[in-house]
């Protein structure tokens, strides 16, 4: 297992500061779906973020994000 050297925090909205996220080279990057998130778009937020996560790794059929 290689160690986390960097974990980037980055707010779900708006959309452009989690683009610029996967520009940079952190090992991990910790997406805010809370606090940046207005009340009634979370659950949309949530599963739209989760799609787009396993999309990008090419995630096996099972596979999740939390």
């Amino acid at each position: 297992m290689r160690a986390r050297r960097s974990c980037l925090f980055v707010p779900a909205r708006p959309s452009r500061k989690l683009e610029k996220a996967s520009e940079i080279s952190a090992d991990e990057v910790v997406v805010d779906l809370e606090d940046s998130v207005p009340v009634g778009l979370k659950d949309e937020a949530r599963a739209a973020r989760a799609e787009r996560l396993l999309a990008r790794a090419g995630a096996a059929e099972g596979a999740t994000a939390r």
